[in-house]
């Protein structure tokens, strides 16, 4: 969160803060912010999951791009745990670790695929090294616009590894998987697009924001039951 009287280009001061609620779609209850104690709160873009060996880690991405925090509980508290690192041999443009998607693969291994869409995978835990599996999967899959893409969020349900991606410019999103989530990416379709009518309220009132980004998903029993967008 930031202050909003600073406007969208406020998010460079954002923070991590951490919220609760009974039901997948709220109202959350603000816990306040997550790592108080660690630079004044900063966070902007946090991603979380659930380790092999059963803590958690947050990973800060953007504003401190890469940096992963770790505590026994989601309730904290969070420990500064290190930065992600990337073995790059081959020279893949992986870009700086922003927009970051993470997941801890059914085969044990942790993947990541960043804004740049090149897949890193790590077998040393969550800090890595990861390894860059090639260049960016986004050139690969036939119909997918290549304009501006940003936001990725990655999953695997039903068998296959899944990536939404947004492109802000063209302002709708996409879905692509792939069986290894490595190679052979398809295009599944359009994700979502915010000038139709799919945000109904339960009045009916229907509402066109002029962007939707930053997707995440809700899993539970192994699928997708909710999707998160900021506005």
């Amino acid at each position: 969160r930031w202050n909003q009287e600073w406007g969208h280009g406020g998010w460079m001061g954002s923070l991590a803060v951490h919220a609760i609620a009974d039901h997948p779609i709220g109202p959350y209850v603000d816990q306040g912010l997550i790592w108080p104690d660690y630079n004044n709160g900063v966070g902007h873009n946090v991603t979380a999951l659930k380790l092999h060996d059963g803590r958690y880690a947050a990973i800060i991405s953007d504003t401190r791009p890469g940096e992963v925090f770790i505590a026994d509980s989601l309730d904290g508290p969070w420990s500064y745990h290190g930065n992600i690192e990337v073995d790059n041999p081959d020279g893949y443009d992986v870009g700086r670790m922003v927009n970051l998607s993470v997941i801890l693969r059914p085969d044990g291994d942790y993947m990541i695929v960043p804004r740049s869409g090149v897949v890193l995978i790590s077998k040393n835990g969550i800090l890595g090294p990861y390894r860059a599996m090639g260049p960016s999967i986004y050139p690969t899959v036939e119909g997918l616009p290549l304009r501006d893409l940003e936001d990725p969020v990655l999953w695997y349900s039903g068998g296959l590894y899944h990536v939404v991606v947004n492109g802000w410019s063209d302002r709708k999103a996409w879905h692509i998987t792939s069986e290894d989530g490595i190679t052979s990416w398809k295009l599944r379709g359009l994700a979502y697009d915010p000038r139709e009518d799919f945000i109904r309220y339960e009045d009916g009132t229907v509402n066109h924001w002029f962007k939707l980004e930053r997707p995440g998903v809700l899993i539970q029993d192994g699928h997708v039951t909710h999707v998160t967008l900021s506005a």
